[in-house]
C-alpha cells in the first residue's frame, strides 16, 4: 500500500450493529470548534442490504486505531479510540453500472439539535453560562462551561436565531469556544497552556520516541488582522455613565513572541468596538480581550497533513517540528488545532486501508518550543 498513509484497525457502530470492517469503503471524521462533528461512513452495497436499514437519529459510533508513530508500511496501528459518537441525520446512494453500489451513512453530534429552528426568548439575570447550560439542557445535553468571566445581565435576548448561532454570540462575547463531545456541550476558552503531549514532526522518519510523521504543512504568518489594543465603549442608561473597557497584547503559552511584536514599526494598531450593547466595565473588558484574542489568532495559521492519530481533536494544543535544524524557527513551536479531518480509505482488497489526518491549526505567538 501507499506510504502516505497509515493501516489502522477500525470499528463501525451504527444503530448498536458493528459493520463488518470489509463492508466499509471510507470513514471521514471533521471536528471543528464552533460546530457540529461531522462523519460519513460509505459502505459497500452490491447487494443492496444496506437499503433502508438505517433510520434518523441511530446512533453511530466510530472508532479508530492510532496515536503512536507508525513506520512507512504501516505496521502497528495501536489501540482503537472513539473519534466520533453522535446520530443519523441522513443517508445517500450511489449506483454504478457493474454492480459497484454504495451507501453512505452521515451523522452528526448531537450538537446538530441546537440547529433545529429558530427562537425568541428573554432571558433575566442570569449568568450566559446560566442560559447556555438551560438551553443544552431543552436539547438533552449536559453543559460544562468555563468559569470566567462570568458576568450577571439584567437581560439577554435571542433574537430569531438558532441556538447554536446565539450560543456562538455569547461564545464569542467571551473569548469562547463551543463544541460537542457525545451528550457534553463545552461553552470554554481552549486550554491554550494544556500540554496533549503530541507532536509532529517533518522528517522522512521521525526518529526517538516520539513524534508522529508530518506529510506536509503550509503556514501564513499575517499581520494583517493583529492589533495592539483594543477599546469598547458602551452607555449605562441605568447609571447615565460611559462604559470602557480596554486590553492589550500579554504573553502566550504558544509562543515567546506574542502577534503584537510582529506589527514592527507600523505603529500603534487599535480599534474600537461601540456596537456591542454593555453595563459594566467587567462586561467591556472581557468583550475587549476576546476581540483582541481573536484577532491574535489569525497571527499564524496552516494546514497540515500527518499520519493517522486518533488522539487529534478540535480544542487541543500540539507541537509541530517544520525545521529540524533550527529550533526557534518561527514556525516551529506548539499551535491549537481548531480542527481537524480523519480520513480512512479501504484498499481495493477492502480489507486494510489508509488513514491520515488533516489539520487546521492556529496561532497567536512564534519563537516557541
Amino acid at each position: 500500500m501507499s506510504n502516505t498513509s497509515t493501516a489502522v484497525d477500525f470499528e463501525v457502530t451504527i444503530a448498536g450493529q458493528k459493520i463488518e470492517n470489509n463492508e466499509v469503503m471510507a470513514i471521514i471524521v471533521d471536528d471543528d470548534l464552533n460546530q457540529p462533528a461531522m462523519c460519513v461512513v460509505t459502505l459497500r452495497n452490491k447487494l443492496n442490504q444496506y437499503n433502508g436499514k438505517y433510520k434518523a437519529a441511530d446512533t453511530v459510533e466510530i472508532k479508530l486505531g492510532g496515536g503512536t508513530r507508525r513506520s512507512e508500511s504501516g505496521a502497528g496501528s495501536g489501540d482503537k479510540q472513539t473519534v466520533f459518537k453522535g446520530e443519523v441525520v441522513g443517508v445517500e446512494c450511489a449506483y454504478k453500472q457493474g454492480g459497484d453500489h454504495r451507501l453512505s451513512v452521515r451523522a452528526f453530534t448531537k450538537m446538530h439539535r441546537l440547529l433545529r429552528g429558530r427562537k425568541s426568548k428573554t432571558w433575566q439575570d442570569m449568568s450566559d453560562q446560566d442560559v447556555v447550560s438551560s438551553i443544552a439542557s431543552e436539547c438533552g445535553l449536559s453543559a460544562q462551561c468555563g468559569s470566567t468571566p462570568k458576568i450577571t445581565h439584567k437581560h439577554i435576548y435571542q433574537h430569531n436565531q438558532d441556538n447554536l448561532s446565539f450560543i456562538r454570540v455569547r461564545a464569542a462575547r467571551l473569548g469562547f469556544a463551543v463544541w460537542c463531545e457525545d451528550t457534553k456541550l463545552f461553552f470554554d476558552a481552549p486550554k491554550l497552556d494544556a500540554d496533549s503531549g503530541l507532536e509532529f514532526v517533518m522528517d522522512q522518519q521521525p526518529k526517538g520516541g516520539s513524534g508522529d510523521k508530518l506529510k506536509s504543512f503550509n503556514g501564513r504568518l499575517s499581520t494583517a488582522q493583529v492589533l495592539k489594543k483594543v477599546t469598547v465603549r458602551g452607555w449605562n442608561p441605568e447609571k447615565k455613565e460611559e462604559v470602557v473597557g480596554e486590553a492589550e497584547p500579554q504573553s502566550s503559552p504558544l509562543g515567546s513572541s506574542n502577534a503584537a511584536s510582529g506589527l514592527g514599526s507600523f505603529g500603534t494598531v487599535q480599534t474600537y468596538v461601540v456596537d456591542h450593547p454593555v453595563m459594566s466595565v467587567e462586561e467591556a473588558n472581557a468583550i475587549a480581550k476576546a476581540k483582541l484574542g481573536e484577532a491574535s489568532m489569525g497571527y499564524l495559521t496552516a494546514e497540515a497533513e500527518a499520519m493517522g492519530n486518533n488522539k487529534l481533536k478540535a480544542g487541543i494544543v500540539i507541537k509541530i517540528k517544520v525545521n529540524l535544524d533550527e529550533a526557534s524557527d518561527r514556525f516551529n513551536g506548539k499551535y491549537l488545532v481548531a480542527g481537524v479531518t480523519h480520513r480512512y480509505t479501504a484498499d481495493n482488497k477492502g480489507t486494510e486501508g489508509g488513514y491520515s489526518c488533516f489539520l487546521r491549526l492556529a496561532r497567536d505567538a512564534e519563537k516557541g518550543s
